[in-house]
């Protein structure tokens, strides 16, 4: 399985949904990236709480 592919799998990815939505403003707000500061903070800190679990072993869910 490629790259692109795993991290396009909700299975794999538990923060796809904050990626979509921050790929999305963009698009809706011609690429301004001020515009959409509030969904990169989301997968920010989305990505942070996979790391964690990640490290503790512990399943994403158990995190978030």
């Amino acid at each position: 399985m490629g790259d692109r592919t795993r991290w396009s799998d909700p299975k794999t990815n538990p923060c796809l949904k904050e990626a979509n939505d921050s790929y999305k403003c963009m698009d809706d707000n011609n690429y301004n990236r001020d515009a959409c500061l509030e969904y990169f903070k989301m997968y920010k800190d989305c990505r942070k709480k996979m790391n964690l679990a990640r490290r503790e072993g512990k399943p994403f869910e158990s995190i978030k």
